[in-house]
């Protein structure tokens, strides 16, 4: 193996080291996002935005926020109904839960840059666990 080869063969091995202790500490931060004393479960994270479902009005909402973005992180309601909205799932500034306004759950989505909801799913039966990926 030449000098020149090997070279190049630590600087990756070095870069490569660096990298992931940079990864490490950005990892190992903690911030509290929200802050209503209600119940907040059932997060997902997309790499900007974490969604949850929020209890404070009594039913279950779902509520998001934008953590590269907006700063100070700003609180969005993405769900108001009195039905429960439960389960939510992120990707790619897109949001699906699983909604019971109309007796039953249905899928809905969310899509953050046009503000616009829409029903996925109206079987009668059930629809439930929703997941989304690009």
């Amino acid at each position: 193996m030449n000098k020149h080869v090997l070279g190049a063969m630590i600087f990756l091995i070095l870069f490569g080291a660096l990298l992931g202790m940079a990864a490490d500490a950005i990892i190992m931060t903690e911030s509290q996002i929200t802050t209503d004393s209600a119940d907040q479960t059932e997060p997902d994270f997309d790499g900007q935005y974490v969604v949850c479902q929020d209890n404070r009005s009594g039913n279950w909402d779902i509520y998001m926020y934008d953590l590269v973005t907006q700063y100070p992180i700003i609180e969005t309601r993405i769900t108001n109904n009195i039905a429960d909205q439960v389960y939510p799932a992120v990707d790619s500034g897109r949001v699906v839960w699983q909604d019971h306004r109309n007796g039953n759950w249905d899928i809905y989505l969310y899509d953050v840059k046009n503000k616009t909801e829409t029903r996925i799913t109206s079987n009668t039966a059930d629809q439930q666990y929703p997941a989304i990926y690009r």
